[in-house]
């Protein structure tokens, strides 16, 4: 049987150059939540981009941390999640993922989560209502993400 290392673990168990040891923020880092709300109108539609919070240059969103809560929005829609940095991206950090039930989602990370993305530049996170069918938005309705990011 194999003994097979990650990236972090072939650097920790490489002694011949103390140079080429782990790099700190691969092994420590605080990670912290923004918490941005939205209460949804009667004019939202989809397409339409939600800013949910503006994170400083080097932060790294870890999407397999991070969580919307959500009334039931209305019928037929998504949202995708993702950032306004140096190269934009609409769905970075998460795929399509529906707030036509009430409940707690988790993003659809998928590639996002396997590839962290350090923003360039302080950077806007972004929600982009996406239809998913026949897009019918209740107003009124409470939505909330929680962007969970660590700096390097």
């Amino acid at each position: 049987m194999a003994t097979l290392n990650s990236t972090l673990a072939a650097a920790q168990a490489d002694t011949t150059n103390v140079q080429n040891r782990a790099a700190g923020k691969d092994l420590t880092g605080n990670v912290v939540y923004a918490r941005g709300s939205y209460t949804t109108t009667a004019s939202d539609a989809a397409a339409d981009v939600l800013r949910l919070a503006l994170l400083p240059k080097g932060a790294v969103v870890i999407p397999s941390l991070c969580k919307i809560d959500t009334e039931d929005l209305g019928t037929d829609i998504s949202v995708t999640v993702g950032d306004l940095d140096t190269t934009a991206d609409a769905d970075r950090y998460s795929t399509a993922v529906s707030l036509a039930t009430a409940g707690v989602v988790s993003f659809a990370s998928g590639v996002a989560g396997a590839n962290p993305h350090a923003l360039e530049n302080e950077a806007w996170i972004t929600a982009t209502l996406t239809d998913a069918g026949s897009i019918s938005i209740t107003a009124d309705k409470d939505v909330t993400f929680w962007i969970a990011y660590r700096m390097p």
